[in-house]
């Protein structure tokens, strides 16, 4: 094998290749061995020495999780990919594809794959109440200019001057994404995006906090909360008018949501990183 995680010797090497520390590296790949085990009642030393794979190329657990968090950092081709590694293009793509659905599993099973669909009012209830202060925030993803008009117009982002599809991520105070909406087309607003996937006429926000930014402004007079946190905004004045200015209470209280809210958008950047 040519490269592998032996190869890596910094932190930066290690966020440059896949994403994550070497910490975190390991973490994950105790996470997938115990899920590869699970899944396939074997552990891998022993597919190796019964199957007699003697041109072998992912020989460790930890050689299969580098893969995959390298390709899904990178997104080569798979042709590129093996020739990286070592390996044909068709090899590649069969690991890749074990590897996703074992770190998958692995996940789910560890409670940290955010939902993407619930079946009731009450399970998108329990999820976010059970977290007690959540931030909600939009995130958007260029895309080629698409050749249908319709879809060209619909994707165009005003605020980005581009072609985009969005959604939203519900986060937890740990910078855990514990929701992932549908995506959505570029020219939707945020706030109407939330009022689609959660219906303002039910309570889904009765007992925790909800952090948001000034897209959401129509949010304290449309749902039901327990408490919600958001920016003080700035007034617009008239030509003439004197500046507007904040008090020194509310540049606090705006500098300190910033602290906090900076979580999601740290959350939201983990997840681009890996284009998914």
């Amino acid at each position: 094998m040519q490269n592998n995680h032996t190869t890596v010797r910094t932190s930066r090497q290690w966020k440059d290749t896949v994403g994550v520390s070497k910490l975190e590296f390991h973490s994950l790949v105790s996470i997938f061995k115990n899920s590869y085990e699970l899944k396939f009642g074997i552990s891998l030393e022993e597919k190796i020495k019964n199957i007699g794979l003697k041109n072998a190329v992912f020989l460790s657990y930890e050689d299969i999780v580098f893969f995959g968090l390298y390709q899904l950092k990178n997104h080569l081709v798979f042709g590129s990919l093996g020739f990286t590694f070592g390996t044909d293009g068709s090899n590649a793509q069969r690991t890749f594809k074990m590897f996703i659905e074992v770190i998958s599993y692995g996940l789910k099973e560890e409670g940290a794959m955010p939902m993407r669909t619930f079946s009731s009012v009450a399970e998108l209830q329990e999820l976010v109440n059970k977290a007690e202060d959540i931030t909600i925030d939009g995130f958007e993803i260029p895309i080629q200019r698409p050749e249908n008009q319709k879809l060209n117009k619909g994707t165009y982002s005003g605020k980005k001057k581009r072609h985009m599809i969005k959604g939203l991520v519900f986060s937890n105070c740990l910078k855990r994404i514990i929701f992932l909406s549908s995506i959505f087309l570029g020219s939707k607003h945020d706030y109407s995006i939330l009022k689609e996937v959660c219906d303002p006429k039910y309570a889904w926000f009765q007992y925790c906090t909800v952090r948001l930014d000034l897209g959401f402004k129509g949010f304290k007079t449309e749902y039901m909360y327990d408490k919600v946190s958001m920016p003080y905004p700035k007034k617009r004045v008239k030509k003439g008018e004197p500046k507007f200015e904040f008090t020194p209470e509310q540049k606090e209280y705006n500098r300190e949501q910033s602290r906090i809210r900076v979580g999601v958008e740290h959350s939201i950047g983990g997840m681009k990183r890996y284009r998914i």
